[in-house]
């Protein structure tokens, strides 16, 4: 098997613990199926961090298993920054799974509840390791389907129900700012493959603030941060998922990301830092 299959592995370990729990719904117990979806967590952060040797002596993993349909190609990069997100969501992930196993042990919805974490966890890592913009969108909100069912998780319950909607409506909606930068950049480049040089040369102040407005509203930054309190009706693994590992880590791999593609001017650096403190002063005074 060649060296670079090895950056799409966590995701393939992870889609296998999803059809674990699917597969054995009806034979396991709630127990059993914690420890089924903490034992995949545990391999995918392992077939994540035997990437470390390579990277850290500068190396990187490029895959490409073929296109879809147009620009869209399914183009895989694995580098330093992918690795420390990759293993913070497989890494915390299986600590909070860890967790769940006696947290839903007598729950009835206990295989829905570990079959999306999975998934959210998985939809991280695709979203650090996507080559493709089209393809990190796609993550992108696969990571956001993830949070709205499972912030409303226990639907019958009103807040939990009216939680979830909230998140959806202003994350997602925020989310079509970072395809509509996506799309800018495909008509000026005629790629969507962020490692190509010619979008770092056509990466805007446009483009860099519509980015800027989706990392607000996954990461909780001002103005886009009054669903945060809402999602707390979600079980208490998922409000850890989505700040320490999850949810929250996509806005700021997206900054993060937007670094190391282009050269950023003093204006764009002012912009980020003044978000955040702000948003820093707001969750100090009121929350």
């Amino acid at each position: 098997m060649p060296v670079d299959n090895l950056a799409v592995a966590p995701i393939a370990v992870l889609g296998a613990g999803v059809l674990i729990q699917v597969l054995l719904s009806r034979t396991l117990t709630g127990r059993g199926k914690g420890w089924a979806a903490v034992t995949a967590t545990v391999v995918a952060a392992a077939t994540t961090a035997a990437w470390w040797p390579h990277l850290h002596r500068g190396g990187t993993y490029d895959l490409r298993l073929g296109s879809w349909d147009g620009p869209v190609t399914l183009t895989f990069h694995a580098d330093g920054l992918s690795l420390l997100f990759a293993l913070m969501a497989t890494g915390i992930g299986t600590a909070i799974l860890l967790y769940s196993v006696g947290y839903l042990a007598a729950d009835a919805a206990a295989t829905r509840f570990y079959v999306l974490m999975q998934i959210f966890i998985a939809g991280l890592v695709l979203l650090v390791l996507a080559a493709d913009l089209l393809l990190m969108y796609a993550a992108w909100e696969i990571v956001g389907l993830c949070s709205f069912l499972l912030v409303g998780f226990w639907y019958t319950d009103r807040e939990a129900a009216a939680g979830a909607r909230k998140v959806l409506v202003m994350t997602h909606g925020a989310g079509y700012a970072l395809l509509a930068a996506i799309l800018l950049l495909y008509a000026r480049t005629g790629t969507t493959l962020w490692t190509d040089p010619r979008v770092a040369e056509s990466f805007s102040t446009g483009v860099f603030t519509l980015m800027l407005i989706a990392a607000a509203a996954k990461s909780v930054q001002f103005p886009l941060h009054t669903w945060i309190p809402s999602a707390m009706a979600a079980p208490t693994p998922v409000s850890a998922l989505l700040h320490a590992a999850v949810y929250v880590k996509a806005g700021v791999y997206l900054v993060a990301r937007m670094h190391s593609i282009a050269p950023w001017p003093h204006t764009w650096q002012v912009a980020v830092v003044t978000l955040g403190a702000v948003s820093m002063l707001i969750g100090v005074l009121f929350a």
